[in-house]
């Protein structure tokens, strides 16, 4: 940014700059909830031993996103591991002594629970204050963008997926769980923008299982979004990460 006033010398003021760090899928099986059981002993289940190698690198950012790929079950279970999984929600503790900000929340998972597990994965969050994207548990609260302020600096994080396994989204409740589609991506990142927010985020739940190259999908997304030039990011989860 630099301003230079009519009436005096140039001044040069250094940007403003902040940084961002993306992790990828939080996915629970049921060997590494046995793991945090054995790890909390009596105080129960602990999943922070198990993110101890990236929380240096989580809390240095200014802004921090994980992927909830998985819904939370109620507090004592029952939980769910491969194929349909159902997690224990003490991750959530976890997530946030890592030091992350917010979470997208939207994955082919993310009906496991149905309806339930998506309320329970939201309300979960809130309790301990990470924030959320691409999945809601009213028509207006999917309408909301989530917005942040990072040293000055208003970020806005958007996040979708390519679909659910086969599960449906409820019935009069579509707007529960956003899926990939360009031009609503470009519609939120343009409402992100008129509503002051300076960088737009977005995560995108796709590609191929078990294929490290993205597939035609992601390609084409991205290509559409990007050309639109209302985002600045483009976060890949799922199998791999794409930065833009």
């Amino acid at each position: 940014i630099q301003e230079t006033p009519s009436d005096s010398p140039e001044v040069t003021v250094p940007p403003r700059s902040l940084t961002v760090v993306g992790t990828g899928d939080i996915l629970i099986h049921n060997t590494l909830w046995t793991q945090a059981q054995a790890e909390g002993g009596a105080s129960g289940m602990d999943f922070s031993p198990q993110l101890a190698g990236v929380k240096a690198r989580v809390k240095a950012a200014d802004f921090a996103i994980c992927h909830q790929e998985t819904p939370l079950a109620a507090e004592g279970g029952p939980y769910g591991s491969y194929p349909v999984f159902v997690t224990p929600p003490r991750i959530v503790d976890a997530i946030k002594k890592a030091g992350y900000d917010a979470c997208s929340t939207v994955s082919n998972h993310t009906l496991d629970a149905g309806f339930d597990g998506v309320k329970r994965t939201l309300d979960e969050l809130d309790a301990v204050g990470v924030g959320h994207s691409g999945t809601a548990r009213t028509r207006a609260e999917s309408e909301q963008i989530a917005m942040y302020s990072v040293k000055e600096v208003t970020l806005a994080h958007l996040a979708y997926t390519y679909g659910f396994n086969g599960y449906q989204r409820p019935a009069g409740k579509k707007w529960c769980c956003n899926v990939i589609d360009p031009q609503r991506i470009v519609a939120d990142a343009q409402s992100a923008r008129d509503q002051g927010a300076q960088i737009v985020i977005v995560s995108l739940h796709a590609g191929d299982e078990n294929v490290a190259g993205p597939n035609a999908q992601q390609q084409e997304v991205v290509a559409a979004i990007s050309q639109s030039g209302q985002d600045d990011l483009v976060r890949g989860t799922h199998k791999q990460e794409a930065l833009q």
